[in-house]
């Protein structure tokens, strides 16, 4: 039987505004994988787009982006939450290749080239599941979806190699941060508190740059962009396109003082 789940997909920086024509600063090549993935693999509708309170920060270094900093998912941040955007999925999920197949679309489009993987040294493709998600009838069939998943992302290179701060790891209670090709953090919610209404969310997770358990501070965030100025264009895209992270006062601060 067909599960015929919802699905979307989590974006929390350039993979939003390199992939759509916003007008203005926004510019995408229609003719660009990022771009022929979101016509294929998205729902176009406004509807489909929600904003959504995610633990994001400034915390992966880039050496495409001059050595500046760009997103990673942090479990630490708690309640000093960012804005995120989740994109429904054309299609739903109907089982294992299905999902697999969104995956390696995603990956695609953030990696070009990228065949039958959905991981490397700096990222991975990982899910999140609803809070009623194995709460229904179907619930063998789901449980053997997540460990089809599970045993998909276990051949894969780079899920057990990312390192995450202490803070991190407390705040899973010690757990992986990403686990059986499952990040975690808490299911996203509205800026109302109210949660997002899909079965299940694809995302890209990011290799963070952690000095001493720790993340780079905003001073150190900022100043990458105020030696590298040509890519500070970075933050403020994410800025006009609603993505936001709880240190962008003071970084802003830091970048037009």
């Amino acid at each position: 039987m067909p599960l015929n789940l919802t699905a979307g997909v989590l974006v929390v920086g350039s993979l939003d505004w390199e992939s759509k024509s916003y007008g203005g600063n926004f510019v995408a090549n229609p003719a660009a994988v990022r771009a022929k993935w979101r016509e294929t693999r998205l729902k176009s509708d406004k509807r489909s787009a929600q904003y959504v309170r995610v633990p994001i920060r400034y915390g992966r270094l880039s050496q495409s982006r001059g050595d500046t900093y760009t997103m990673v998912f942090s479990p630490e941040l708690g309640s000093r939450l960012g804005v995120g955007k989740v994109i429904r999925c054309r299609n739903a999920v109907n089982g294992t290749d299905d999902l697999i197949r969104e995956a390696s679309e995603l990956w695609r489009a953030e990696q070009p080239g990228g065949k039958d993987v959905i991981s490397a040294g700096w990222g991975c493709v990982a899910i999140l599941t609803s809070p009623s998600f194995l709460d229904h009838e179907d619930a063998p069939v789901r449980t053997k979806l997540l460990q089809d998943w599970a045993a998909f992302t276990g051949r894969q290179g780079g899920y057990a190699s990312f390192t995450f701060s202490a803070a991190d790891r407390a705040a899973t209670g010690d757990r992986p941060v990403i686990e059986n090709g499952r990040l975690n953090i808490p299911w996203p919610k509205f800026k109302n508190n109210r949660p997002l209404s899909v079965d299940l969310v694809l995302l890209t997770a990011t290799k963070p740059k952690i000095i001493k358990g720790v993340y780079p501070t905003v001073g150190e965030i900022a100043g990458a962009w105020i030696q590298k100025k040509s890519e500070d264009y970075y933050f403020r895209n994410n800025r006009l396109a609603g993505i936001r992270t709880a240190d962008d006062g003071e970084i802003e601060a830091l970048l037009d003082r």
